[in-house]
C-alpha cells in the first residue's frame, strides 16, 4: 500500500475550490502511480464526486468502496469505528473507552451502520457485483481523512 499525498495540504482547509478541483489536483499525484488495468473506488457520499473526475481523467474503471464510520450516539459527525461493504469492521478501542460506550451501544451502532452500508450499496450498485480488483492496482479516494478509520476499513476489505 502506497499513500498518494501532497504534505503542503496537511493542517489546511478551504484549499479546493470543490471536490471536482480536488479530483482534479489528485490526478496530477497520481499520474506516476497509474496503469490501464487500475481501478479507482470512491468513498461515498463525499468521495465518490472526487474519484469520478480522478477515474476519467485517468482513462480508468471507476466503482464504490460504500464504507460508513460508526457514530456516537450524541454526534453524528464523530465516529468511534467504521463498517465495509464486506463486512469488515474496525473499532477505535480507545475510543469505546474513553466515552464508555458499552457493549449494547456498540452492537447497536455496528447494527445501524451495516444496514446503513447495505442500503448504500444497494442504492449505487444494485445487483451487480463490484469490479474485480485482485492483481489490479487500487486507488481508494474520499474527499477528506479525519482519524482515517474509515479509510483503514476501506483498505482491509
Amino acid at each position: 500500500m502506497e499513500l498518494v499525498e501532497n504534505p503542503g495540504l496537511r493542517g489546511r482547509i478551504g484549499v479546493f475550490k470543490d471536490r471536482a478541483d480536488a479530483g482534479r489536483q489528485l490526478v496530477e499525484l497520481m499520474v506516476p502511480w497509474t496503469a490501464p488495468q487500475a481501478v479507482v473506488l470512491g468513498i461515498p457520499a463525499g468521495g465518490l464526486p472526487v474519484a469520478e473526475v480522478v477515474a476519467s481523467r485517468l482513462g480508468l474503471a471507476l466503482d464504490v468502496a460504500v464504507v460508513s464510520k460508526i457514530t456516537l450516539p450524541w454526534n453524528t459527525e464523530a465516529g468511534y469505528g467504521a463498517v465495509a461493504f464486506d463486512g469488515t469492521v474496525r473499532l477505535n478501542q480507545g475510543l469505546v473507552q474513553e466515552a464508555r460506550l458499552d457493549d449494547e451501544i456498540v452492537t447497536a451502532g455496528i447494527a445501524g451502520t451495516r444496514a446503513k452500508v447495505e442500503r448504500r450499496l444497494f442504492a449505487l450498485r444494485g445487483e451487480r457485483s463490484g469490479p474485480p480488483v485482485a492483481g489490479r492496482p487500487v486507488g481508494l479516494v474520499d474527499d477528506g481523512l479525519a482519524s482515517g478509520y474509515t479509510m483503514g476499513v476501506a483498505v482491509a476489505a
